[in-house]
């Protein structure tokens, strides 16, 4: 069974193969995939349900129909592109690109963070998606994700694709990184010229003050080298 989760603030939205087209892509495509009697296009959510399920043969046959690749529900966002990373597909997301699908829509690199998946997440970046994304208030962006995991070779990437390092009004992945025990991901992110290493977070303690309380004695070393305080 595939399970793709997307975590935003506290709340973990699990998508699973018979359930995307309904949480993350198919109520999605009830606005723009509406004939204007309330009807859903058949076309449009079978696409999602063929990308979700990895089936090529059948994501092929719906954009040969004419399905929408773009179709965007405006209460998660996702799109085909979307169900095709939660499927776990390299060849369904390069084939959706090639046909038009706008990896700047919807939240499709999201999952790709979040379930490691560098060839996703790269081939997602190298055809424009936005690595900032979302850039929603208080909502976990695609590097706090990567921090959080302790992904060198994400944030890396991210890095590459220009992701903005003192984003403000997400979460901070120095926070992030540092709560997970993450001491190659926290160094990289210092390194790298990530938010200030004293900004504090919800609960009020800034970084080196969450370390020590954790026992990680390594890693408020390195904050303490980047004149971490307190």
């Amino acid at each position: 069974m595939i399970t793709c989760e997307l975590k935003r603030s506290h709340i973990t939205m699990t998508v699973q193969p018979r359930r995307i087209v309904f949480l993350a892509v198919g109520a999605v495509f009830l606005a723009p995939g509406c004939d204007g009697k309330g009807r859903v296009d058949p076309n449009v959510s079978g696409l999602a349900s063929a990308a979700v399920r990895a089936d090529i043969e059948a994501v092929r046959r719906y954009v040969e129909r004419g399905a929408d690749v773009n179709a965007c529900e405006p209460k998660h966002g996702g799109t085909a592109l979307t169900a095709a990373v939660c499927g776990g597909s390299i060849e369904i997301v390069r084939y959706l690109l090639d046909h038009g699908a706008d990896p700047r829509k919807g939240w499709a690199l999201i999952p790709a963070v979040r379930r490691r998946r560098i060839d996703l997440a790269g081939t997602l970046l190298a055809h424009g998606a936005d690595p900032n994304t979302p850039r929603a208030g208080g909502v976990p962006s695609s590097l706090t994700i990567a921090a959080e995991n302790g992904d060198v070779a994400m944030l890396r990437v991210l890095i590459e694709h220009g992701v903005d390092l003192r984003a403000e009004g997400v979460p901070n992945p120095i926070l992030a990184a540092v709560r997970g025990g993450h001491r190659d991901a926290v160094e990289l992110l210092l390194a790298k010229g990530a938010a200030n290493v004293n900004t504090k977070g919800p609960d009020g303690r800034r970084p080196l003050s969450i370390a020590e309380s954790l026992g990680q004695r390594d890693i408020a070393s390195v904050l303490r080298k980047h004149g971490a305080v307190k």
